[in-house]
């Protein structure tokens, strides 16, 4: 199910966030909401590097 809300998605109680990414990109998750992502959880850059190279 899908609850719309606002403000900071990072400080979140759901267990799951979602942010698309194109795999091709160079940056990866470099810029944005996804730069922010990285910055909390830095593993979540390793998994997508690791993904994207596969």
């Amino acid at each position: 199910m899908l609850v719309f809300t606002s403000g900071d998605i990072l400080n979140t109680h759901s267990d799951f966030i979602a942010q698309g990414v194109a795999t091709g990109s160079q940056e990866g998750l470099g810029t944005g909401l996804a730069l922010k992502i990285s910055k909390k959880w830095p593993d979540a850059q390793k998994a997508f590097k690791r993904f994207t190279r596969k």
